[in-house]
């Protein structure tokens, strides 16, 4: 089993978290129909990287990256009882690496992070990642509120 290495995005990785950011992106405009495939089809992923207050986080194995995690820090309203959350834009895993342990090792620097921060921690989950579904099942998290949507035309 290939030894995992979680670290913070360097200059050196971010070309190729963009082409994973664009695989996974390209799953979800496959798989929902409420992700405009326009929309990715112009966005650029290293742009995003750019925007203030994310933090990418990567997976090295073998010498190479083969994961990674995007996280945003946001600010709520006085709605919550938590003024700060780190919110779990998403966690790619490459397919040849997955199911030995690299989103767990991912997820458990994020929760590192937002401890550290003193942070709580808030993600989506699409209906069809049942990796996500398990992977957040068994390490505990609680489904506290369901988001729906309906199209009217």
């Amino acid at each position: 089993m290939a030894q995992i290495l979680i670290r913070p995005m360097e200059d050196r990785d971010k070309a190729t978290v963009s082409r994973m950011m664009h695989d996974l992106w390209r799953i979800h405009a496959a798989k929902s129909r409420y992700v405009s495939k326009r929309y990715l089809d112009n966005v650029n992923a290293r742009k995003e990287m750019r925007k203030r207050n994310q933090i990418f986080i990567v997976a090295e194995a073998d010498g190479k990256v083969v994961g990674y995690a995007h996280l945003s820090v946001s600010k709520f309203s006085n709605f919550f009882t938590f003024k700060k959350i780190i919110y779990l834009d998403e966690i790619y895993v490459s397919k040849r690496y997955r199911g030995i342990g690299v989103g767990k090792a991912l997820l458990k620097e994020t929760k590192r992070i937002a401890w550290k921060k003193d942070l709580h921690i808030m993600t989506t989950i699409w209906p069809f990642s049942t990796s996500m579904k398990r992977l957040f099942s068994e390490a505990q998290y609680v489904r506290e509120a369901h988001l729906l949507l309906r199209e009217f035309k």
